[in-house]
């Protein structure tokens, strides 16, 4: 099932049955959501509001450059890509990670820099679909 991932090919040796297994899946999903939401951020960890243009820019491309080198998530991008055809959980975490959380965490960033002054004040939940949007597209072919 996942072993083409890269991350758990050791899921297919010591498992007494479905049920090992799946708690071992469920276990390293776990750890590779906390992963990801301590290093990269979330609805409930945002970095911190930009004060400019600049200084999102500048957020925006740490956080690029982590997708996109950080081996990790490499490797979960990839097995998400693959699985979330095959596993509910996956398909869930494939949607906040590709889509949704992005957005959601954008739309609490540019509200943040719309009361600070440092953005106009406008739609955030647009502004935010419209930012991320195409930069997680292209992350895809990485």
């Amino acid at each position: 099932m996942s072993a083409a991932s890269g991350i758990f090919t050791f899921l297919c040796h010591n498992t007494k049955g479905i049920k090992v297994e799946e708690e071992l899946w469920n276990a390293v999903i776990d750890e590779m959501e906390e992963y990801y939401n301590a290093r990269f951020g979330s609805q409930q960890n945002l970095p911190k509001v930009p004060q400019s243009g600049t200084e999102l820019v500048t957020m925006t491309m740490h956080m690029v450059d982590f997708t996109i080198h950080d081996s990790n998530v490499i490797k979960t991008r990839k097995l998400l890509l693959m699985e979330q055809f095959r596993d509910e959980r996956i398909k869930e975490l494939a949607t906040k990670h590709f889509l949704t959380g992005l957005e959601a965490m954008f739309t609490e960033i540019f509200e943040g820099m719309m009361v600070n002054g440092s953005l106009k004040k406008d739609n955030p939940k647009m502004l935010a679909l419209a930012y991320t949007a195409p930069i997680s597209s292209l992350i895809h072919l990485c």
